[in-house]
């Protein structure tokens, strides 16, 4: 949105709008800025408000930090230079210029998570309030990971003075877990929120510039030209890196800078012909950084992939739980980019009772993204409280449930076109009704990325015969002597089954083919009930499309194998590999196009009745639907068999309470017996 000042008009176009306007399956808001005139025109102004001029909130002691100030001009007038161009005046060559400063520190007050109390950083877990009532105790597999540090698990779980086991054992703490508590996690600092309650009190800082120049010449009586440059500066130095941590390390801030600019042509062939061209280029960059992030001094993970994450970020740690805070950097540094070339013409002809309109638009767009968080160099780990009954013991002993690890976090710059054309007639049939006719056609290229180095998976080219064997137990597969998966008849596995590569061997390089068909009608009436014209009805209906598939692929930069992953359970936070069954490697998420995908088709309707009840007052009635289609979701599952209704079903059942198929994986490792 450009500086509020430069804007001379505002359209929102709720419903069954013309078939002029697509990109888009329902609602559009067209902004006009203003030009200068024959006379200098300006303004400038200041906005400032501070807590100094605040009142305190009931519950608070003082007012909380506030500092704000928003300031800005405009000016608009010929374009005169002296002795130079324009001197007399004559020359319709006209500027408008808009600027504006945001500038606010904020109290950040974020309170949504919990941080460990001293007594439980000690190992006192009394006053843990989801600690069982039974106490604590080990799982097998935690004294197996225990006993690999050198320990002895019987000694890491120890009575309080109650009688009740909730103390751990200090010797036996993970010595990353604690670096990373002591580095990142504040003590708690508010009661009254509970136990572990926690207010971040840092300041937000935010800060915005916006800046629009505009110059319009009128070149003659039936032809003007129009050049405007809006830009955006924003930089946003947040408090803390989310909501699930709520700590002010790592520290997290975004850098946005944007640009449009916009050259058009009008020229009136005749007063009932009017023509315009135009021409623009966008772009929006996006920086997420990070600060105090790295892994606290004499302390390391030994990683699955050693040295995949040459900034040294600390893990992600997720706990099962919302109450505790979480720790880690996301995906962050994240660096992304989008631009847009965009050119239209647009013919309107006043013929008669009609006024046709006609006209196309072509945009190619580039992408550069680096990939999400999952899976992450610097590793994931999920504790869940599963091997000593309580989150905060796991933690402290460094047993997580699972663990994850990408071999590298990739980027990509990708590339996209759309193509939309339109024709629409709107007939003034009789004085009192009027007929709104149109259509639109949309075209949409896939997303590309240079190189081709993508991979998706399709169902045709899945060979269940050379697919890996799966172990009930672990959800791991089964491996020869060598360390290669094997399939169920004992052969070498194909870990590639089903994958195909961008541009390869037939398959488009954006994974599918764009259809031809898109074609959304426009129909629209108003008609005067009354022959006093204060009571109408207007109706409509029409469809627009949207390409969603244009945001997906950066989503594909993680697929194998491009990356590799590795995924292990039930290891330790500074050792995730130890007491692990040798090669614990199962299946990995990867993401996809779904087999009959296409663009996304919303379709929108109303009736609307109004009445003038007295000057200046009138009454209405309306009813406005909308209803989409094709639209995009995420884990879509193909064949995901409900619990009991696999073919080793019964097998598996008689496993229980492992596994639970529901519960504990992504797949369903009855599929084969194993």
């Amino acid at each position: 949105m450009p500086v509020l000042d430069s804007i001379s008009e505002v359209r929102v176009l709720k419903t069954n709008y013309s078939a002029k306007y697509g990109m888009a399956g329902s609602g559009q808001i067209l902004v006009e800025t203003k030009s200068g005139s024959n006379v200098f025109h300006g303004a400038a102004y200041d906005y400032i408000r501070n807590d100094g001029f605040a009142a305190r909130n009931y519950f608070q002691v003082g007012p909380q930090a506030l500092h704000q100030n928003i300031f800005g001009y405009t000016l608009g007038g010929p374009v005169q230079i002296p002795h130079v161009y324009n001197s007399e005046g004559s020359k319709k060559t006209y500027f408008f210029a808009a600027g504006e400063w945001r500038i606010s520190h904020i109290a950040a007050t974020l309170s949504s998570r919990k941080m460990f109390t001293q007594p439980m950083r000690s190992g006192d877990l009394s006053g843990d309030p989801f600690l069982p009532t039974s106490g604590l105790a080990l799982d097998a597999s935690s004294q197996a990971a225990l006993a690999a540090r050198g320990l002895n698990p019987s000694t890491c779980l120890l009575s309080g003075s109650d009688g009740v086991v909730n103390q751990v054992n200090s010797a036996c703490f993970d010595p990353t877990s604690v670096a990373l508590m002591n580095a990142y996690w504040p003590l708690p600092n508010d009661p009254s929120l509970g136990v572990g309650g926690y207010i971040n009190n840092g300041i937000q800082n935010n800060s915005q510039i916006d800046q629009v120049y505009r110059v319009d010449q009128s070149i003659n009586s039936n032809n003007a030209l129009m050049a405007r440059i809006s830009y955006e500066e924003s930089d946003n130095i947040q408090a803390s890196r989310n909501f699930n941590d709520p700590a002010p390390k790592p520290g997290s801030s975004v850098y946005t800078p944007g640009f449009n600019g916009t050259v058009r042509w009008t020229s009136n062939f005749t007063p009932r012909l009017i023509n315009n061209v135009s021409i623009g280029e966008n772009y929006t960059k996006g920086h997420s950084n990070i600060s105090n992030y790295t892994m606290p001094a004499g302390t390391a993970i030994a990683q699955a992939y050693p040295g995949a994450d040459p900034l040294n970020r600390i893990p992600n740690i997720i706990f099962s739980s919302s109450y505790w805070a979480w720790l880690g950097v996301g995906a962050l540094p994240t660096i992304s980019s989008d631009g847009d070339t965009i050119l239209s013409d647009d013919l309107t002809w006043v013929k008669g009772k009609h006024v046709l309109q006609f006209g196309f638009l072509y945009m190619k767009g580039v992408k550069s993204q680096n990939a999400g968080v999952f899976p992450a160099p610097m590793g994931v780990f999920t504790v869940t409280g599963i091997h000593t009954g309580d989150i905060v013991s796991d933690y402290l002993l460094g047993l997580d449930s699972t663990y994850t690890q990408a071999n590298l976090q990739r980027r990509g710059r990708f590339h996209y076109g759309w193509t939309e054309s339109y024709a629409q007639d709107d007939w003034k049939i009789t004085p009192r009704l009027t007929l709104n006719l149109g259509l639109r056609w949309s075209y949409f290229m896939p997303e590309t990325m240079d190189g081709n180095q993508l991979t998706s998976f399709s169902t045709n080219h899945f060979i269940p015969a050379n697919a890996p064997l799966i172990q009930q137990a672990t959800g791991g597969f089964v491996f020869n002597g060598n360390g290669q998966p094997l399939t169920g008849s004992g052969s070498v596995a194909n870990l590639t089954n089903g994958l195909v590569f961008a541009g390869q061997n037939g398959t488009p390089r954006g994974f599918y083919n764009p259809k031809e068909n898109y074609f959304g009608p426009r129909v629209g009436f108003a008609y005067a009930l009354t022959s006093d014209n204060k009571t109408s009805v207007r109706g409509g209906y029409g469809v627009g499309y949207t390409p969603v598939a244009l945001e997906l692929n950066p989503a594909f930069l993680p697929n194998p194998p491009f990356v590799q992953s590795t995924t292990v359970n039930n290891g330790l936070i500074s050792q995730p590999l130890l007491g692990a069954v040798q090669n614990t490697l199962g299946p990995v998420s990867l993401a996809a196009f779904g087999p009959d995908f296409q663009a996304a088709r919303v379709e929108t309707y109303s009736l609307t009745v109004e009445r003038e009840l007295f000057p200046h007052a009138v009454g209405t009635l309306a009813y406005v639907g909308s209803e989409s289609q094709h639209v995009t979701a995420e884990n879509y599952d193909q064949n995901f068999p409900l619990p009991g209704t696999s073919a080793n079903s019964a097998a598996c059942a008689a496993l229980s309470p492992t596994p639970e198929p529901s519960a504990n994986y992504q797949f369903d490792p009855c599929l084969k017996a194993a």
